[in-house]
């Protein structure tokens, strides 16, 4: 990071060091209204082109670029690794389901407690959808998604 500060990349010397503010092209706090339309809250491309590109600082720019990065990377060590014991335990694991297999603890609750009916489930479920349907339809279209990205 201090190379990059240091060697003025990306004209980091103009910006703090350190902080999660976004900037203009002068160096002064980004103005996001002014590149924001106000009735659909989509950007405007030409208002974007005309006032500046936006602009981070580098402790913030790397810091988003290596939590990517090491989210993949962990993704990927686990899967090169252990990706054959992950596989082996969860062929296990479902062959035990499909013979119902039974472990202590699983047969103490079924003794001492009824199951759930299933109608509380799908009540739950239609209750959560209606509120969420209401969230991004119901609110000006601030939330910015529509209702049919509800079921995707």
């Amino acid at each position: 990071m201090a190379i990059f500060y240091w060697s003025n990349a990306y004209d980091a010397q103009k910006f703090p060091f350190y902080t999660s503010q976004t900037f203009d092209q002068a160096g002064h706090s980004y103005n996001i209204t002014c590149i924001l339309n106000e009735k659909d809250f989509n950007i405007n491309l030409d208002a974007y082109n005309g006032y500046s590109k936006l602009y981070l600082s580098v402790m913030f720019a790397l810091l988003n670029g290596l939590s990517f990065a090491s989210l993949s990377a962990t993704i990927s060590q686990v899967a090169l690794c252990d990706g054959k014991f992950i596989w082996g335990m969860w062929k296990k694991a479902t062959t035990a389901t499909k013979d119902k297999f039974e472990d202590v603890h699983s047969r103490l609750m079924k003794k001492n407690y009824q199951a759930v009916p299933q109608w509380w489930f799908i009540a739950g479920l239609v209750v959560s959808f209606a509120f969420a349907l209401y969230a991004c339809e119901g609110f000006d279209k601030q939330l910015q998604l529509p209702w049919w990205g509800l079921m995707t």
